[in-house]
Order: structure tokens, then sequence, then C-alpha cells
């Protein structure tokens, strides 16, 4: 994210473009939580002038279409295990409740002109048992579940292709059916918290602007925006 800045505010960047990191030493997810990123995984920040998007603004649904791209690719590499992947909605993958890909958006302007970042971590080989103790969320890498060393390069090719092409969906074309099938928890008892509101209820699926949507004690409830599950 750094660097991306960096390079669109000194002209590098003109327009759509990405950068891939070998490893990173700061890198970070949603709420600033740090994100290690040891040699073997796919670390990536992709670019986009927000006029070059067909949007007269920021994308409402920005982390959705992120995390359907996200999951899009993570199932490309699992093959017989793709079924296994999840979306902890809004911006992880899981495989069997283990995290295996977090992503975060971040809005920047930059001479009066606005840029979507999209930044992705994927555990692909890098080894998970050396990661620090206290994670979050277990960690998982796509080889453990595989058995197999995934080409890291081509995996962040079609991850960029999969992040242009879900951004430029036509017409704002909504990914929450697609995504809703593969929620995490879906149909289970769920805790979110937005603010200082917490809430619970049943998992029910997403609503068309890809917010959560569950039946509560109080009835039918949607998420408000900056929610998150527990």
């Amino acid at each position: 994210m750094e660097v991306a800045r960096e390079r669109i505010a000194t002209g590098v960047w003109t327009g759509p473009t990405a950068v891939l990191a070998r490893v990173q030493t700061g890198g970070y997810g949603r709420h600033g939580r740090a994100w290690h990123s040891p040699e073997g995984g796919v670390w990536l920040t992709a670019g986009w002038p927000e006029d070059s998007l067909g949007q007269a603004g920021p994308l409402p649904d920005a982390g959705l279409r992120v995390g359907a791209a996200c999951l899009r690719v993570v199932r490309g590499e699992l093959g017989d295990a793709a079924e296994r992947a999840r979306l902890k909605w809004p911006n992880d993958i899981l495989i069997d409740g283990r995290k295996v890909c977090g992503s975060i958006c971040e809005r920047f302007e930059s001479a009066g002109r606005a840029w979507l970042l999209a930044g992705v971590g994927i555990n692909v080989n890098n080894a998970t048992a050396e990661l620090p103790e206290g994670l979050r969320r277990p960690a998982l890498a796509l080889r453990e579940v595989t058995g197999r060393a995934h080409d890291v390069r081509p995996l962040a090719a079609a991850l960029t292709a999969q992040l242009d092409a879900v951004l430029r969906a036509s017409g704002g074309r909504s990914l929450a059916p697609e995504v809703a099938a593969r929620l995490w928890k879906l149909d289970e008892v769920v805790e979110l918290v937005a603010g200082t509101e917490r809430m619970s209820g049943v998992l029910r699926g997403l609503s068309d602007d890809g917010r959560l949507v569950i039946d509560s004690n109080e009835g039918r409830r949607v998420a408000p925006p900056g929610a998150e599950l527990v």
C-alpha cells in the first residue's frame, strides 16, 4: 500500500496497475491489524483511478467485490477442495475455518484524482507453523490443502485479472448471489459488531448491496455499514 501511494503521488502510476512483494515487513489488514507476509505468499496491492471504473464516486461494495475475486482465485487453486473455501464477510477467505486470504480496500486521493487501492494477502507456499502465535484466526496455506507447491506469479496475475473484472462488473451487477452461497457460517448463529452496537442472529445471506442479512429476535435485519463478524 505504501509503495502504491508513493507511485501514485509521484506520477509513476497514471492508470490501473499493481505491485507484488516477495515479502512485506509492514503488512496490515483492517483496523491496522498486523499481517505477516513471509516469502512464499502473494502480497499484492492493485490500484485503479475511480474514473477508470466508470464510477462517479466510491464503489459502495468494493470490499465485497474484492472478496469475491479472492474467493474465485483461491477456489481455482484448490481443485477438488474448492467447496471447502468460504468467505468470512467482508474480506477473509477461510478453508475449514482457517484463514488463507485477507484483503483490504482503501481510497486515496492525489492531485485531485481519487484512487481505489486493494491490498490482498494469500498464504500460498509459506509455512504457517512459523507465523507468530496469537493470530486472531489460525492460518492455513494453499500448499497445506493441496499437497503441492503453487506458482506465485501466475496466481498473482490471475488475482489481478479477477480484481479488475469484478470492479468493472457491467452496470454495477451485484455479486451478492455468487458470494452468498459460499458465506462462512451461513444458516448458523453469528454475532456482528458495528462500533458500539452488537447484534446476533441466524445468518441468511446478503442484501443486494452486499451487507449481511440476519434473522434476529427483532426480526430480519441488515448489517449496518462497517459491521464485522466476531
